[in-house]
């Protein structure tokens, strides 16, 4: 259910539309206020791991900035939360700020963030963007590094130093005062940065506007999953199990408390629990990468101290824990199933009620399905078996696009050697077999 708020809102968006002007495919914004104004807003900022918030790795931080900006402009500022460019573009700023504070500390998406490192994250941007950021220790780091492979630093621009440390090289760094500083210092053969540098204080205006500008990011980029419940037990599941045959001739149809219920917990895990699961699968691969640096035991360790942030974050939508194996009566989803029957199965009933795809044309999809953009739409490439006999572009919601994502991101830990496909539903399986295979869907509508 879609809050009316946001219905408002989403309804405005082929108005809003017409006034944003997307620039260099999207990298920067033009927008015509009220006032006569026309303000630019730029996108493609550094962030501290040295890529732009602008790189294919952070679409999902990008589009999440984006559609909440969307969702807060208006032209005339009646009913939406913004409407004088420039205030747009100071949001867009704050968030800016967010994203690469949460970057540095680790999070490759907004669903990771603790409500304890928000509180972290404004009691940094009191002292100012030099401390939010940390730019006096990024800004000396790169100086060393700069002069250890040869340059002589006296020569470089500010704007050059300030890029070299994936900090924002704008106006020569005029919004971080104490990393100029902190180059002045070096060049003077300091042996580390001033610990007697004063931050400025931050007025409780700024810091409740970037308070703001987090909370838009937050609330307008995300589904509304205030009513998505998760109960495998009630009778939804079993009228679902109960139209899986036919009558007369006829497919039996799915009752539609059923078929809501279904597509709820279908977008739960494409949208919240998927998201969480591939970044866990990431960081285990990581420790299976250090494994025979360690002992058995610390390495179990470690997976299971893993596993267990997981589920801490995933408990609010998961009846069970998530569990390595079913042994010793534990009970729990086992993760090998999370990955190659619910995720899939998840993908399947995203992409199939809102494409209103056939089965056969389903298992058909390959990778690269969906093109197109928030600003041009989004389409799906499908081959039309029954009538068409050849490839197709429907338009598709943003939903089809995130399920089509989840299967290519989960694809992209590789297939087992001697077995590759491009067709997203054929997945690697594990236990050391070698072939790819169609997961059983209709299997998973009971666990949900």
């Amino acid at each position: 259910m879609v809050p009316h708020s946001k219905a408002i809102k989403l309804a405005q968006l082929d108005k809003i539309n017409s006034e944003i002007s997307v620039l260099r495919d999207g990298k920067a914004w033009t927008i015509p206020d009220r006032f006569g104004e026309t303000v630019e807003i730029q996108f493609e900022r550094p962030l501290p791991n040295g890529t732009l918030l602008t790189s294919p790795c952070n679409a999902r931080l990008l589009s999440a900035m984006q559609w909440s900006l969307r969702g807060a402009w208006s032209d005339d500022g009646s009913t939406c939360l913004v409407g004088e460019a420039k205030v747009l573009r100071n949001i867009q700023l704050s968030q800016y700020a967010w994203i690469y504070w949460i970057v540095d500390h680790g999070h490759e998406c907004l669903e990771t963030v603790e409500t304890w490192e928000i509180l972290k994250y404004i009691e940094s941007a009191s002292r100012g963007f030099d401390v939010l950021l940390d730019s006096r220790t990024k800004v000396w780091d790169a100086l060393i590094r700069l002069e250890k492979s040869g340059v002589v630093t006296k020569h470089l621009s500010t704007n050059t130093i300030l890029k070299e440390a994936n900090l924002p090289a704008q106006s020569g760094g005029a919004r971080l005062p104490g990393a100029r500083l902190a180059i002045k210092e070096f060049r003077s053969g300091a042996k580390s940065p001033s610990s007697q540098w004063a931050a400025p204080t931050t007025a409780w205006s700024t810091l409740f506007n970037r308070g703001r500008a987090i909370l838009l990011l937050n609330q307008l980029c995300r589904p509304d999953d205030t009513r998505l419940t998760f109960d495998p037990e009630d009778e939804v599941s079993k009228a679902i199990a109960s139209a899986k045959t036919k009558k007369d001739g006829r497919t039996r149809l799915i009752p539609m408390k059923a078929a809501l219920r279904l597509m709820e917990h279908a977008a739960l895990w494409v949208l919240n629990i998927a998201p969480a699961l591939l970044e866990f699968r990431t960081k285990l691969i990581e420790i299976d990468g250090r494994a025979s640096t360690m002992t058995e035991k610390r390495a179990n360790e470690e997976r299971q101290d893993l596993l267990d942030l997981l589920n801490k974050h995933l408990s609010w939508a998961l009846p069970l824990p998530l569990v390595f194996r079913n042994r010793n009566g534990t009970r729990g989803l086992w993760v090998r199933s999370a990955f190659v029957r619910m995720l899939p199965a998840a993908a399947f009933v995203s992409v199939g009620a809102l494409s209103g795809r056939r089965d056969t044309e389903l298992r058909h999809l390959r990778r690269g399905a969906c093109s197109g953009t928030e600003e041009t739409g989004y389409w799906l490439q499908s081959y039309i078996a029954k009538t068409l006999k050849s490839d197709d572009h429907t338009p598709c919601s943003r939903l089809v696009v995130a399920a089509v994502q989840v299967l290519e991101q989960n694809a992209s830990f590789g297939a087992i050697e001697g077995a590759s496909s491009d067709y997203l539903f054929d997945l690697p399986r594990y236990g050391g077999r070698r072939q790819l295979s169609w997961p059983v869907v209709d299997d998973c509508f009971g666990r949900w």
